[in-house]
């Protein structure tokens, strides 16, 4: 679309997908990475004994 190959119609439709799939890809790390925390911190706390 930005080379002028193709009519710029549904320019803004493509600039939400990119924004809402570059959006879901941060936040399903960040929950990747909390699961680890999670699972990590209960591990600790069984082994103290909480």
């Amino acid at each position: 679309m930005d080379a002028g190959i193709r009519d710029k119609t549904g320019y803004s439709l493509t600039k939400a997908g990119m924004i809402c799939g570059i959006v879901g890809v941060v936040l399903a790390i960040l929950s990747i990475f909390w699961m680890i925390f999670v699972i990590g911190l209960s591990s600790v706390l069984g082994a103290v004994g909480c």
